[in-house]
């Protein structure tokens, strides 16, 4: 089994990998192999942070909800596998929930179970745990016995073969569901035939009974708080989660690089906006980063301010505020230069012509490296 975390460079989120194979080398190949997978990027001068965990065995190994076992004959046999911290929440029986919904749960439990274990005997074991789950859930004993029977009888190997879902030409009839309503789809039922019955014509527009689909009822917050104020909550929210960036916005409609004199006039705009050319400030020693993103530019200086600390190389602007006394949230001014609709090269391209005209190269500012229109530029004029 095999774990991976890739660090992404655009969005700074950790992303998280996992995947399964069968080594058939000894295990001395198999820690080189992994050696040589956690060294690569360092090795090849990459920038990309990608980094290796794994567990082996020669044996048995755990891989998702599936515990997989190396048989002596040679082939591999599955069984279910529960973390110890699993608890195990699924709905209660007493929800206020439509009937089918409630008496599908355990079945289908049951059915990935099945699916799961090679060996009917681990089925056995496990939904005999199961049942014990679903018993403290409120669920009915007999039920329960009944359904796990049903499913041991099932083909496994049917079970296993992937079902291509047909869609249903049923006219939907969505209404909010209620526990006086559990009736229902009976009464439409016994309704729709007797009138098929007693018009035939109307089997010709509605050739089927309507399907019944029921929408979420109206919980205690609903009952308790107006949704004008459940948006402004989620204002606030958002506010809050994006305060330093908008402090740090300047609103105004020219910028000058105190560098070298060089004045001019941008677009401005907000925190929120994506696909932008943006300068970044330090107040302190009065240096300008020109960058582009197209994500918001809330989103890009969070992972700016987080590469400070964690990744203070990735670009010139994190390891300035890393490697000098400058407090990012404090000294840092942030500039919409452009607004760019279009693909990531246009956005490179806008980068460097903002680069040029402001003047933001090292050392009158904190750029250094440069995109293709910018090598070509200090190719021709330096």
């Amino acid at each position: 089994m095999r774990n991976y975390k890739i660090k992404n460079l655009k969005c700074g989120i950790d992303l998280l990998m996992i995947f399964f194979f069968v080594w058939l080398g000894d295990e001395k190949s198999l820690k080189h192999f992994l050696s040589f997978c956690n060294l690569y990027s360092k090795n090849h001068g990459l920038k990309s942070n990608i980094g290796f965990t794994y567990s082996y065995s020669p044996k048995k190994v755990n891989f998702l909800d599936t515990s997989v076992t190396l048989e002596n004959d040679g082939t591999l046999s599955t069984n279910l596998y529960c973390k110890p911290a699993s608890v195990h929440q699924y709905l209660n029986k007493q929800s206020c929930h439509p009937p089918h919904t409630i008496t599908a749960i355990p079945k289908s439990q049951f059915i990935r179970i099945r699916r799961i274990c090679t060996h009917l005997d681990d089925y056995s074991k496990n939904a005999t745990l199961f049942i014990k789950i679903f018993l403290q859930r409120g669920y009915k004993p007999k039920y329960l016995k009944q359904i796990s029977e049903e499913v041991a009888k099932m083909n496994r190997d049917e079970l296993l073969e992937t079902r291509d879902k047909t869609k249903s030409d049923r006219i939907p009839f969505v209404i909010t569901w209620h526990h006086h309503l559990k009736d229902l789809p009976y009464i439409v039922q016994r309704a729709y035939s007797k009138t098929a019955e007693k018009h035939p014509e109307f089997t010709e527009t509605f050739k089927k009974p309507p399907m019944l689909a029921f929408r979420r009822p109206r919980n205690l917050f609903s009952h308790l708080v107006h949704s004008k104020y459940v948006e402004s909550k989620k204002y606030i929210n958002v506010t809050k989660t994006r305060s330093f960036i908008e402090n740090c916005m300047k609103r105004t409609d020219t910028i000058i690089n105190s560098q070298n004199n060089r004045q001019c006039k941008i677009q401005g705009g907000s925190a929120n906006d994506q696909g932008v050319i943006y300068a970044a400030e330090c107040t302190k020693h009065s240096l300008i980063y020109t960058g582009q993103t197209g994500d918001k530019l809330s989103n890009r200086f969070n992972r700016h301010r987080s590469d400070i600390k964690c990744y203070p190389t990735r670009c010139e602007l994190s390891k300035h505020f890393n490697e000098n006394d400058c407090l990012f949230e404090k000294d840092l001014a942030v500039y919409i230069l452009e607004k760019v609709d279009g693909p990531e090269s246009l956005r490179l391209f806008k980068e460097d012509k903002w680069i040029m005209r402001l003047d933001t190269s090292a050392p009158n500012g904190l750029n250094i490296h440069l995109n293709d229109l910018g090598n070509l530029y200090k190719s021709l004029f330096d």
